[in-house]
């Protein structure tokens, strides 16, 4: 029983919190219906039984370590409409590394807040099941939590309707790690992540993902949002559609850095309006930025660097691609885009590259470019290429202020070109500044005109 004072503090505290934080009803403790939390005893059947006979109330995890035994599964809440409130140093502890840890099936409104899940050991092999799983429900609020370790997904939300994730952490420590995503949301309607870090996840960081199989669920919001060192991509948007993943930082992938695509593999939707903005992508293993087979997608307001493939490109034979406001320097290469129908380009640099700026390759299809730069590029693109910006194979292109700047000892970059003899399209006010050198410009057919303006 709590003493007069401590219930002062409590009541204190209550009115401190937002209302939507706790609900009207008082505080259910666990420890009131047997958890210990001293990391020994099993306290899972107690919180069962808490939560059980109080589906619409807070309940409260003091300060302890609390023993979960998943061997048989989740510790599973069905329709719960409450709160699950951890108190400062309260942790879930689960002993079988081979299952997922807790679970919300269906219910509406609930939270949980400030809970901090971890294994009894580091899981090794990769299952299927996840440390925190959201299962169909409604309005759901995951606030403050933190995933040191999981055998699959560490936040996994399926099927969900409007879940969020805020001020999350997953991976809160470097020899700990998710061995999938750190942040999933498999066909769910506006799910939203903010103010979330995750750190060395075994697979994407954060994924939106729509599977053919199925609800056609759409919609959904990431911002303020940090991935580190994932073993595959940073954030991707597979097959989920109106989607804005905004004021992000990606550092250090296996894969991709972002990613806006289908993937027939997992037999996934196709993608449309989604938009990628405002974001540092570093140290991507592959592609920095890249796309594939969506309807539309667009990424703006971006800077890239270090990406060991190209900096920002992919194809989209049946859709639409926006790039615009884009730095990068380095990377294999720069901007490379293929097979894309409508490809809508505007203010994009690259610089210090070793291989060519801009390949803009429509393969059939309209290449619209403004404001296109290229600084320092082609350092060892082949001899007889040295392609600043480079057309080819479009069916009809316009580009306008289309600036070169190479200044090294050695140019390497110099040359702007269309590349096709059906092609047709016009290049206008095309600017070079080459310290050692010349601007040259290419052209195969005689439906392009390349309009060079004097050096700026």
């Amino acid at each position: 029983m709590w003493t007069h004072s401590e219930q002062r503090l409590i009541r204190i505290f209550l009115f401190a919190l937002p209302a939507t934080a706790w609900g009207t009803d008082s505080f259910i403790n666990v420890k009131d219906y047997g958890a210990v939390g001293n990391g020994i005893h099993i306290d899972s059947p107690s919180i069962l039984s808490a939560v059980k006979a109080n589906p619409n109330s807070t309940i409260r995890f003091p300060a302890g370590t609390y023993l979960i035994d998943n061997s048989g599964g989740y510790m599973s809440f069905s329709n719960f409409n409450g709160t699950l409130f951890f108190d400062p140093n309260a942790t879930l502890v689960c002993n079988s590394v081979l299952r997922g840890c807790l679970e919300l099936a269906g219910g509406s409104g609930a939270r949980i807040l400030n809970v901090r899940i971890v294994y009894s050991t580091q899981p090794t092999t990769r299952t299927s099941e996840y440390a925190l799983h959201l299962l169909q429900t409604t309005d759901t609020i995951v606030d403050g939590g933190v995933v040191e370790m999981s055998p699959s997904a560490g936040i996994l939300s399926d099927q969900a309707i409007r879940p969020t994730v805020t001020r999350a952490t997953i991976g809160a420590v470097p020899a700990f790690h998710t061995l999938a995503d750190g942040i999933h949301f498999a066909n769910c309607q506006d799910p939203k992540v903010s103010d979330s870090t995750v750190i060395n996840s075994g697979d994407d960081g954060i994924a939106f993902v729509n599977y053919a199989s199925g609800p056609n669920n759409s919609g959904g919001l990431a911002s303020n949002v940090v991935v580190r060192n994932s073993a595959t991509r940073g954030i991707t948007v597979v097959g989920q559609s109106d989607v804005i993943v905004s004021n992000f930082l990606v550092d250090t992938t296996v894969d991709a850095g972002i990613l806006c695509t289908q993937d027939t593999s997992y037999n996934t939707a196709i993608p449309d309006r989604v938009i990628f903005r405002n974001g540092i992508i570093k140290n991507s293993g592959s592609i920095g930025a890249y796309f594939e087979s969506a309807k539309s997608c667009e990424f703006s307001g971006l800077e890239v660097y270090g990406s060991k493939g190209y900096s920002v490109g992919g194809e989209n034979p049946g859709g639409k691609v926006i790039l615009s406001n884009i730095y990068t320097n380095g990377g294999a290469s720069g901007f490379t885009m293929t097979h894309t129908a409508t490809a809508i380009l505007n203010n994009l640099t690259v610089e210090a590259t070793p291989g060519y700026g801009f390949y803009i390759n429509t393969g059939g299809g309209i290449a619209l470019a403004d404001n296109l730069r290229a600084i320092n590029v082609a350092q060892t693109d082949p001899a007889s290429f040295h392609r600043a910006i480079w057309f080819e194979g479009n069916a009809t292109f316009r580009a306008h202020a289309l600036t070169v700047i190479d200044n090294q000892p050695v140019a390497t970059g110099y040359i702007v070109g269309e590349y096709g003899t059906t092609s047709s399209g016009v290049a206008t006010g095309i600017q070079a500044s080459i310290s050692h050198g010349a601007l040259s410009t290419i052209t195969s057919s005689p439906h392009i005109l390349l309009s060079t303006e004097l050096n700026p």
